[in-house]
């Protein structure tokens, strides 16, 4: 995950390259049928290289295209217009390296509830609930024209409670709140995936309803409070 970050700050394309080779060749003679997967990135950081620098830079290693089936955006923005410039202009980068038929998957996407003040992605209970109808709707609706072949919501649950107020907007960025009880974009998610009801509050140490997409519990890196939005098209 996150290839435009490195130790150092100094991300290497190339490296990455040898990653990706030697790594599909392992796991193709494991499952010839596996889908390999990029790194996911963000379009830009205040740390690392932008994914637009990266790819094309990744693009130019010889052989490389045949080594992977899909390319990761994480196009954090502060709306679905933003999101839909990442994908605009993702696609046009593809396009441009000869790799227009590529499959993109979305492998986080979010927006917090609690957090620094003025963090683009902060919003309140209600604004989550509105940016995640209409982000996710924009995607469902134009998943064939952007060639997006899956959507994962960067946090299940948040880290932490209001009151303990980490600092940290990825602590808070969940469809459900710290005590399991659910928010109000839980439902609008649930709604996008086509399961029926409405979220339950999550009881620990009990199992989780599996009516509902589970995603991956995702810590974020610290890299990611130097976050760039994705902007408009």
């Amino acid at each position: 995950n996150l290839p435009i970050y490195a130790a150092g700050g100094n991300p290497n394309p190339r490296e990455y390259a040898r990653f990706v080779k030697a790594s599909s060749g392992v796991i193709n003679r494991v499952d010839r049928k596996a889908t390999i997967v990029l790194g996911g990135m963000p379009e830009k950081s205040l740390r690392g290289m932008s994914s637009k620098k990266f790819l094309t830079r990744l693009y130019k290693v010889k052989g490389i295209k045949r080594k992977f089936d899909v390319v990761a955006l994480h196009p954090f923005a502060k709306n679905a217009r933003g999101t839909k410039g990442a994908l605009i202009r993702l696609r046009d980068l593809l396009r441009r390296v000869g790799d227009r038929r590529q499959v993109i998957w979305i492998t986080e996407i979010g927006y917090a509830t609690h957090g620094p003040k003025g963090q683009f992605l902060v919003t309140t209970e209600k604004g989550q609930a509105r940016k995640t109808q209409s982000t996710l709707s924009f995607l469902k609706k134009n998943h064939k024209r952007y060639k997006v072949g899956t959507v994962d919501w960067f946090r299940w649950r948040d880290e932490a409670t209001y009151a303990q107020n980490t600092g940290h907007w990825w602590d808070y960025a969940g469809l459900y709140r710290k005590d399991g009880t659910p928010k109000p974009a839980c439902n609008k998610y649930r709604r996008f995936t086509g399961a029926r009801g409405k979220c339950k509050r999550i009881v620990d140490n009990e199992p989780q309803s599996s009516s509902i997409l589970e995603l991956p519990d995702v810590r974020a890196p610290a890299a990611s409070t130097g976050l760039i939005p994705s902007r408009p098209d």
